[in-house]
């Protein structure tokens, strides 16, 4: 029998118009002081002035940090963290995507915990240990990362120029809002490199081995498949389809809370490699890699990636073998990419070169020991020279 467990790593509110909880929310958790974090982007859609007025109506005394860079890097969380400590807030709260989800993570982590946010990040197989944070709100406005409901988060190391992860206590939320209508005004681009993220997560918490693999997660999973399938394609091409734009968020948080308990693995590890290197959106470098990740470890967990393709829409004929299963898998991966309209490495403006040169940052990620099938760094180079020429 195998034994695993699963946990809900945040208390969430969600529907449109969720976010107007947070005046009494703010209340309830007796917040008094917090550091309010979002990019400007944030700010200048109106969104962060949505936030920022039930907070100031509910008694919050607000510092405010505008800073916030896709895939957040080490600086800049510090940059966060010392205002934060500097005012002594007593909670974090953040507005935008999984880079300002991720930041705040890493200030949260900061205020009860000495020294930088590198001292904390994970290197196999050392993994540092932290005490929880202070209160923290997290209201995402993209449907992908699902870092709400999960005590991970990603940074980009700048001295070793690469990705790197913090798992910790104080990285979970106090609550989530998921409110779609935060998400109604998201550029078609933006829509689908974030939905790309949230199925690869879905797809590789599926795909992971005992003793990660845990049957919530499974179904949680598939759920989150089935709706971007349906929906992401709507939500990419009509951004005001609230139901579209509710269903992906839901299916990002699904995703989310899956991957939580589960992690991911191979595609991963090749999405942070190349975003590293190249500096490259982390939705758009894990879903181009996804494909190709799961054509690999097919022949390691060929039920897994069945089901995968199944959820998609796919039937396979009886005794189908691995190969078989994972080449139409992938196949079907790619032409959802594509019905999204999701760049390619080429589109990116990316060489070959700079591509296959990422494969020396994959075996240090620290979710690459978690593929189910072992991989050698000639095959690693293989594999992403035929996902920047789109072949198998």
């Amino acid at each position: 029998m195998l034994i695993t467990n699963f946990l809900i790593f945040a208390p969430v509110i969600m529907g449109p118009g969720s976010v107007n909880v947070l005046e009494a929310q703010a209340k309830a958790l007796g917040i008094k002081k917090a550091i309010l974090v979002y990019d400007k982007g944030i700010e200048a859609v109106g969104i962060a002035e949505k936030i920022r007025k039930p907070l100031l109506a509910a008694g919050v005394t607000l510092v405010e940090y505008n800073g916030v860079v896709p895939d957040p890097t080490d600086v800049t969380v510090d940059e966060a963290a010392k205002l934060a400590r500097d005012n002594d807030v007593d909670a974090v709260i953040g507005v935008g995507g999984g880079s300002t989800m991720d930041t705040c993570k890493g200030v949260n982590l900061l205020l009860t915990n000495p020294g930088k946010i590198a001292d904390y990040f994970i290197i196999p197989p050392v993994i540092p240990g932290s005490k929880p944070g202070k209160k923290m709100i997290l209201i995402p406005t993209t449907a992908g990362t699902g870092s709400e409901c999960t005590i991970a988060a990603v940074f980009t190391d700048t001295v070793n120029k690469r990705k790197c992860a913090t798992r910790s206590p104080a990285n979970q939320a106090t609550i989530a809002i998921i409110d779609p209508d935060l998400s109604s005004g998201m550029p078609p681009r933006l829509t689908a490199s974030t939905g790309m993220d949230a199925l690869a997560h879905a797809v590789e918490s599926i795909t992971i081995i005992p003793p990660r693999w845990n049957i919530i997660s499974e179904l949680f999973s598939i759920k989150a498949i089935q709706d971007l399938v349906k929906y992401l394609p709507i939500a990419v091409n009509d951004g005001k389809n609230i139901e579209a734009r509710e269903k992906c968020a839901v299916a990002s948080m699904l995703a989310g809370s899956a991957f939580a308990n589960t992690l991911v693995h191979l595609g991963h590890a090749f999405g942070h490699s190349i975003g590293a290197k190249l500096h490259m959106p982390h939705g758009e470098c894990c879903g181009v890699t996804l494909a190709h990740a799961m054509d690999y470890v097919a022949d390691a967990v060929p039920d897994k990636v069945k089901l995968v393709g199944e959820t998609m829409g796919l039937t396979f004929e009886p005794g189908a073998t691995a190969a078989v299963i994972g080449r139409k898998t992938a196949e079907r991966i790619l032409a959802f990419q594509k019905e999204i309209k999701l760049p390619t490495l080429k589109d990116f403006g990316a060489s070959r070169e700079d591509v296959v040169a990422a494969s020396e940052l994959v075996p240090g990620d620290s979710v690459f020991r978690h593929s189910p099938k072992p991989i050698e760094m000639d095959k690693i180079k293989e594999i992403l020279g035929k996902i920047y020429d789109g072949v198998f």
